[in-house]
């Protein structure tokens, strides 16, 4: 590993470590096997962050794309964490240097959708690497944020209410068609079930790469 992206993970982590600790919850940060739940410990080299609060655990890995693909131990975590109702496995994946968004994506690079752009790119290298589960939670959060830029661009007010209105709101106005409106309603229910620890049994790929062309469709609108 390059010493820009240690210092790149690094960085990451501590921003991670400061917005959980704002939220209210006890950070260890890469935490040895005893600090671990006995189920945990043999993953304590892969796990660069856990965050507590009241009965839930937040377990964090940041990783690069190129270390992700081909890592069998990050999905056995993974695997473990979602045997437990409330444990949440969070998988970052940090941008290497130079790495720019691929053409295929849609995005106009010229447009202020940089999160967007960043969060299509950590989708697509997360399904590339097998986590079905964490790819669909990054691909809804790129898809609410492009969901808020369409927004803001045709000035739709919206709030910090469930994005399920902001959703009902485009529909009404004819800003995202009634295929677009079921498909984010379907992948809205499915994103719920995964984070909340309930089995789930889809097509992830393809409602992915759905949700990927209702973000292009949304920044290039």
């Amino acid at each position: 590993m390059s010493e820009t992206i240690q210092t790149l993970e690094q960085q990451s982590i501590e921003e991670l470590s400061a917005h959980y600790r704002l939220q209210g919850y006890k950070v260890n940060v890469r935490p040895q096997p005893y600090e671990l739940p006995p189920s945990l410990s043999s993953f304590s080299e892969a796990i660069d962050l856990i965050a507590i609060k009241n009965d839930e655990l937040v377990v964090i890995e940041v990783k690069s794309r190129v270390s992700l693909i081909g890592d069998s131990e990050v999905k056995a975590l993974a695997q473990a964490i979602q045997e437990n109702e409330n444990w949440r496995f969070e998988l970052v994946v940090v941008n290497e240097p130079g790495e720019v968004v691929d053409d295929t994506t849609g995005l106009d690079r010229n447009r202020p959708n940089l999160k967007v752009a960043s969060g299509v790119k950590q989708t697509q290298a997360l399904l590339t690497a097998g986590f079905d589960a964490p790819a669909l939670v990054s691909a809804w959060a790129v898809t609410e944020a492009a969901l808020r830029e369409l927004a803001l661009r045709e000035n739709v007010a919206f709030d910090e209410r469930p994005v399920a209105q902001l959703i009902k709101n485009l529909a009404f106005l004819g800003l995202i068609d009634e295929k677009d409106y079921e498909l984010l309603g379907n992948a809205l229910k499915l994103r719920n079930s995964v984070v909340h620890g309930f089995e789930a049994h889809a097509n992830f790929k393809q409602i992915i790469d759905q949700l990927l062309l209702v973000v292009e469709e949304a920044v290039g609108n």
